[in-house]
């Protein structure tokens, strides 16, 4: 399935649920929707009886200059689908994904939540959204140049829950597997209180 915008075609991959609500996972440039971080974001919404939508764009196959209009198609074009099919969203970014979440900011007409997966913070763009974010939660690793702990403090605010993940990456890993995984089941446990809380 996919969605044609002026600016070349949206994959998407739609995986029906109970209907409860629709969660949607934007990847990152080299972080796809398979990859744990994500993975698992669809496997809890999924859990809470969430339909799932994956848009697997493949942003390394567009050139740099491009990107970036590309990505404001992908929210306009993704929201519009997903607000006709739900009541409720679920709205998670990975890096790159971030800036979608950004994008469609103000697109959202229904009750919302988002998460936001090491959001590129250096990014005006998304800093601003962080800022106004009445229901997010923004997880990053304290080694991610791309979320520096300064602009992580600098968007703290009481509608915007933060979960920093001591030593990991900007893939939010480690080079020790175990508290990369122990950093995963960290960011689940703080996930589905969020969302039932957010959402329920």
């Amino acid at each position: 399935m996919e969605l044609a915008t002026d600016r070349g075609r949206v994959p998407l991959r739609y995986h029906q649920g109970e209907g409860r609500g629709l969660c949607v996972l934007y990847p990152g440039l080299h972080y796809g929707v398979e990859l744990p971080f994500l993975y698992f974001s669809g496997r809890a919404a999924r859990y809470l009886g969430y339909d799932l939508l994956e848009v697997p764009y493949q942003l390394t196959a567009l050139p740099q200059r491009e990107r970036g209009a590309y990505l404001l198609e992908v929210a306009r074009t993704t929201l519009a689908w997903a607000q006709e099919r739900t009541d409720r969203l679920l709205l998670v970014g990975k890096s790159a994904g971030t800036l979608v979440l950004a994008a469609g900011f103000g697109e959202v007409r229904v009750p919302a939540a988002r998460v936001w997966l090491t959001p590129l913070l250096k990014q005006e763009r998304v800093m601003g959204a962080l800022k106004r974010e009445p229901k997010g939660l923004l997880v990053a690793g304290s080694e991610d140049p791309l979320s520096p702990i300064e602009r992580i403090e600098a968007v703290r605010h009481p509608g915007l829950e933060v979960l920093v993940l001591e030593g990991a990456d900007h893939s939010l890993e480690r080079d020790d597997p175990v508290p990369t995984v122990q950093g995963l089941a960290a960011y689940l446990e703080a996930l589905l209180p969020f969302v039932q809380a957010a959402l329920h």
